[in-house]
C-alpha cells in the first residue's frame, strides 16, 4: 500500500536496492508539499544509479567476445564494431542511437571510471556525464585525469551549461595547440544548411563560424532588431531578429542605411505580427507588448539597465566628473531605459543570442531613450562616413588619471569604422586605381563590438588560456588577442583579482598597449619566457610592420590579472605597455578610498557608474540557480528593495535577468544577501540554494601536451562536404573529433600560417 509519509534523511539515503524500496512505497499525490522537492531529488538520484548500470552492461555487450561460447565470460580488449547491431535489437533503438550510447558507455566506463562512480552514486545525472564525456574524449588519459579531479567534485551544484563551460575551458586551457587544430580543422568545414522543421516551417543554421565574428554578426542583429521593436514594429524581438536575418541574408535589405532599414521592416509587419492576435497557439506574440518585461514600472529593478552597457562615453566612472561626452557620472540614473540595452557607444548591453532572457530587453521599449541606446553600436557608422579614418590609434594613452574612467576614443565612432584609410583592396580615396574620383566604393562598415574578457598574461603571450565572451563560451587565445586588437575604441575595464581568482578591484583604463607585437614579445615576462616563445610563433622580425586592424564599433574588453602579476609587471614593463600598468597600479595602491567610494551614494536609487560596474565584474552572471545570463545584459536589483528602505551599497546589490527579476518581484521566491555577492534563494516550496559568482580567472594550471598525438599535416577538407546539398532535408550533428588529431603548424592550402604572435 502506498503511503505519503517521506521517511527521515530520504536526502541522504544513497541510491541502490533500499532507495528503490522506499521510492516504491510512496505515493507522490500524498506527499506533503514541503517534501516533494525531497522525493523528486531521490528519484533522481535512483535514476542516475539505474543509468550507470545500464551503461556498464552496455560497455560489457560491446566487449563480448562472439566467437566464444554463450556461456563464456571471455571479453575482448576493445569493443566489437558490430555490437551496436545486438544492442539496436535488443533495445529496439535505431542503430545510430545504439552507436552514440555505446560510445557514451565505453567512454565512462573504461576511460573516465570516477565520472562513471559519480553518476552511479548520484551525485550527477546522465546529461552532466555525457557532457564530461563528449569535452573530453579528444584528450589523452593524462589530460582527462586532472580535469576530472579539478571540476568532478563541484558539478554536481552546476547545470550541464554550467559545466560544459568550464569544461571547454579546462580542454582548452591543458593543451592549447591541440585545441588549435581542433579549431581549424572545424574552421575548415564551417557550412550552412537549410532543412524542414516538422510544423512546416524552415531552419537555416550555420556551424564552424569564427565566435567573434559570430557575436559580432549577433550583436548587430539584436542591435537592429531593438531599434525596430522601439520604432513600433508589433511582434515580438525574437520575431524581428528572425524575419531580420532572413531580409538580411536575401540581399532585400542590401545598401539600405540603418533608417531605411527599420522603416522597410516597419512596412513589411504583417497581421500574425499583431500582439493582440487571438491565436492561442502564439502565447508569446500576446505577451511581449512592449509595456516592459515583466519586471519594469514602480518595482525594485535597480534602474531597469543598470545591468547594460552603460559604462560607455556617455558614462563615465566617478572620478571623471564629465567623461569624454561631457556627461556627469550617473546621468543614465534618470531614466531606466537607455543603459538597459546597452547603449549604442559599448554595444555589450544587446543581446547576443544566449542566456535566459526570452526576449533580451531589460527595459521599456519605444521612448526615445531606449531606442538611441538599443543599436548596440551597429548603426552610426551605416548612416554616415564618419567611420573612415584612423582605425589605430593609441587610444588616449597619454590621458592623465585613467582612474575610472570610460574607454578613450569612443566617444563617437570616428575612429571604429573604417579600414586603413586606403579602401577596401588598396584603391583608398585619392588613389589613381578604381577606387579613384567618383568611383570611390563606399567603405565597409566596422563590425559591431562585443564583449571579450581576457587575461593580461593571455595578451601578453605569456600563456595560451582561454579567453571568453560572455554569454557564448571559451574562446582561443590568439582568436581573443586578435578580437582585443580590434577594440582599441571599446572600453577597457580591469578586474584585479586574488590567488584564488576572486574580484579586488574593478574599474577602467584609457591606456591602451602598443600596436606593434615587436614591441614586447622578445620581452621576459614575470612567467619567465618571451611571448614569442609561449605562444610558438617567432618575432616579426624583418617582416615590417602588421597591417593596420580595422576597428570595431564599440565593445568592452575586461582584462583579469592577479594583484601580484600586476606587481612584478609594473616594475618591469614590457615595452610601451608602462602608463596602462601604471594606471592600473596606481587605481590598485587606492583601492581602499575606492571601495568606500562605492558605498558611498547609497541613499540613490541607482547604482552609480563604478558600483554597477563592479557588481557585474564580481558576480559575472544572473545570481538565479543555473542562470548564465551576462551580468552586463541583466536588471541590477537592490536585494531588499530600495522603496522598502533598501540601499543601494556593494551588500544589497546584485544582477537578475527580466525573468528572474520579475520571478523574485512576484514575491514568492525570496531573495537574501548574507554578504556580498552571496545569494540566498528560497524557493516557494521551502527549499534554500545558495548562489555565488564563479571567480573571475580561476587558476588553471600549466598546460599537458600529449605526447601521443599524432603530427601528419592537417588533412584537406572533407570533399563530401562540398557535395551536401544546402537544403539539407535532416540535419546533420556535428561530428566529434577522433581523439589524434594532427598536430603540424604547417598552414593548410589557401590558410596563413600561425605565427600568433600577439597583436600588442
Amino acid at each position: 500500500m502506498l503511503v505519503g509519509t517521506v521517511p527521515d534523511g530520504l536526502a541522504e539515503i544513497p541510491p541502490g536496492p533500499e532507495l528503490c524500496a522506499l521510492l516504491a512505497g510512496l505515493d507522490p499525490d500524498r506527499v506533503p508539499n514541503g517534501d516533494t522537492v525531497t522525493l523528486l531529488q531521490a528519484l533522481r538520484r535512483l535514476r542516475s544509479y539505474v543509468d550507470a548500470h545500464e551503461l556498464a552492461a552496455m560497455a560489457a555487450v560491446g566487449r563480448c567476445d562472439p566467437d566464444a561460447p554463450l556461456w563464456s565470460t571471455t571479453r575482448l580488449p576493445e569493443p566489437d564494431p558490430d555490437c551496436r547491431m545486438e544492442i539496436a535489437v535488443a533495445l529496439t533503438v535505431t542503430e545510430l542511437t545504439a552507436c552514440r550510447e555505446h560510445a557514451l558507455a565505453e567512454m565512462l566506463v573504461h576511460r573516465l571510471p570516477a565520472v562513471h562512480a559519480a553518476l552511479a552514486a548520484g551525485d550527477i545525472d546522465k546529461g552532466r556525464a555525457a557532457v564530461f564525456a563528449d569535452l573530453l574524449e579528444p584528450l589523452s588519459d593524462a589530460q582527462n585525469a586532472r580535469i576530472v579531479a579539478d571540476l568532478l567534485p563541484k558539478a554536481s551544484g552546476w547545470t550541464s551549461g554550467q559545466l560544459r563551460a568550464r569544461l571547454q575551458r579546462r580542454v582548452i586551457a591543458i593543451d592549447p595547440d591541440a585545441a588549435r587544430r581542433r579549431y581549424r580543422r572545424a574552421l575548415r568545414e564551417r557550412r550552412v544548411i537549410c532543412y524542414l522543421d516538422p510544423e512546416g516551417t524552415a531552419t537555416i543554421t550555420a556551424s564552424g563560424l569564427d565566435p567573434t565574428a559570430a557575436q559580432a554578426a549577433c550583436e548587430r542583429l539584436d542591435g537592429l532588431a531593438r531599434a525596430i521593436r522601439a520604432a513600433g514594429h508589433p511582434a515580438s524581438l525574437s520575431c524581428i531578429r528572425a524575419d531580420l536575418a532572413t531580409a538580411l541574408l536575401d540581399g532585400s535589405l542590401h545598401t539600405l542605411t540603418q533608417d531605411q532599414i527599420i522603416t522597410t521592416m516597419l512596412d513589411r509587419a504583417t497581421e500574425h505580427d499583431d500582439p493582440t492576435d487571438p491565436d492561442p497557439d502564439d502565447p508569446a506574440g500576446a505577451a511581449d507588448t512592449g509595456e516592459g518585461d515583466g519586471a519594469d514600472g514602480e518595482e525594485d529593478e535597480g534602474g531597469g539597465g543598470d545591468g547594460g552597457g552603460g559604462d560607455g562615453p556617455r558614462d563615465p566612472g566617478p572620478h571623471d566628473s564629465t567623461g569624454p561626452a561631457g556627461n556627469a557620472g550617473g546621468s543614465d540614473d534618470s531614466t531606466g531605459t537607455a543603459a538597459s540595452t546597452g547603449g549604442s557607444s559599448t554595444g555589450g548591453g544587446s543581446s547576443g543570442g544566449s542566456g535566459s532572457d526570452a526576449t533580451g530587453s531589460t527595459g521599456r521599449r519605444g521612448n526615445a531613450t531606449g531606442s538611441a541606446g538599443s543599436t548596440g553600436g551597429s548603426g552610426s557608422t551605416d548612416r554616415s562616413g564618419s567611420g573612415i579614418g584612423c582605425t589605430d590609434c593609441t587610444g588616449g594613452s597619454g590621458s592623465a588619471g585613467g582612474s575610472d574612467s570610460t574607454a578613450g576614443g569612443d566617444s563617437g565612432g570616428s575612429g571604429d569604422g573604417g579600414g586603413d584609410g586606403s579602401g577596401e583592396g588598396g584603391g583608398g580615396v585619392g588613389s589613381d586605381g578604381p577606387g579613384s574620383a567618383a568611383s570611390t566604393p563606399v567603405p565597409e562598415p566596422a563590425r559591431p563590438g562585443i564583449e571579450i574578457r581576457i587575461r593580461l598574461a593571455t595578451l601578453l603571450g605569456h600563456d595560451d588560456h582561454p579567453a571568453e565572451i560572455p554569454g557564448l563560451g571559451p574562446v582561443l587565445a590568439p582568436t581573443a588577442r586578435a578580437c582585443v586588437a580590434r577594440h582599441r575604441h571599446a572600453e577597457w575595464r580591469f578586474a584585479i583579482t586574488d590567488p584564488h581568482g576572486h574580484l579586488i578591484l574593478a574599474g577602467t583604463t584609457r591606456h591602451r598597449p602598443p600596436t606593434d607585437p615587436t614591441r614586447h614579445t622578445g620581452h621576459t615576462g614575470a612567467s619567465g619566457a618571451t611571448g614569442a616563445a609561449r605562444t610558438g610563433g617567432a618575432a616579426r622580425t624583418g617582416e615590417g610592420p602588421r597591417p593596420r586592424t580595422r576597428q570595431a564599433h564599440g565593445g568592452t574588453v575586461e582584462l583579469q590579472i592577479p594583484a601580484d602579476l600586476l606587481a612584478a609587471l609594473a616594475a618591469d614593463p614590457p615595452p610601451g605597455w608602462a602608463p596602462l600598468l601604471a594606471d592600473l597600479a596606481a587605481q590598485y595602491a587606492r583601492r581602499d578610498q575606492l571601495h568606500a567610494d562605492l558605498d558611498a551614494r547609497a541613499g540613490d536609487r541607482f547604482p552609480p557608474p563604478a558600483l554597477r560596474r563592479h557588481i557585474e565584474i564580481r558576480d559575472r552572471h544572473c545570481t538565479f540557480p543555473g542562470c548564465r545570463r551576462p551580468a552586463r545584459k541583466t536588471q541590477q536589483d537592490h536585494t531588499h528593495d530600495h522603496r522598502h528602505g533598501g540601499h543601494t551599497v556593494t551588500g544589497n546589490l546584485g544582477p537578475l535577468c527580466v525573468l528572474h527579476h520579475a520571478l523574485k518581484i512576484a514575491g514568492r521566491w525570496q531573495l537574501h544577501q548574507p554578504a556580498p555577492g552571496v545569494f540566498r534563494w528560497r524557493s516557494p516550496l521551502g527549499h534554500i540554494y545558495l548562489t555565488r559568482g564563479e571567480p573571475v580567472s580561476e587558476p588553471l594550471g600549466d598546460p599537458i601536451p600529449d605526447p601521443s598525438a599524432d603530427h601528419d599535416p592537417p588533412r584537406p577538407p572533407d570533399p563530401e562536404l562540398d557535395e551536401r546539398p544546402l537544403f539539407d532535408p535532416t540535419p546533420r550533428p556535428a561530428p566529434r573529433p577522433p581523439p589524434d588529431t594532427p598536430t603540424s603548424d604547417r598552414a593548410p592550402p589557401g590558410q596563413p600560417a600561425d605565427d600568433d604572435a600577439p597583436p600588442f
